[in-house]
């Protein structure tokens, strides 16, 4: 299950959508104090840092 979630993270990522909280949660890699402090300082800075840690996590590729 959490494949179908992180995709839907990705395809966020890559349409420019805005990312939730339970968004972030889903990839597993950030604490929920600093996914409060992402959403905090904007979507941009949040799916820059999601987009980051999904690509050395190997689960994206940049084009």
């Amino acid at each position: 299950m959490p494949e179908v979630i992180t995709k839907s993270v990705v395809h966020k990522l890559l349409d420019g959508d805005d990312l939730t909280k339970q968004d972030i949660q889903s990839v597993g890699m950030f604490n929920d104090h600093y996914i409060d402090l992402l959403l905090d300082a904007g979507q941009s800075i949040a799916r820059q840092k999601v987009a980051e840690a999904l690509t050395r996590a190997g689960m994206m590729e940049v084009g």
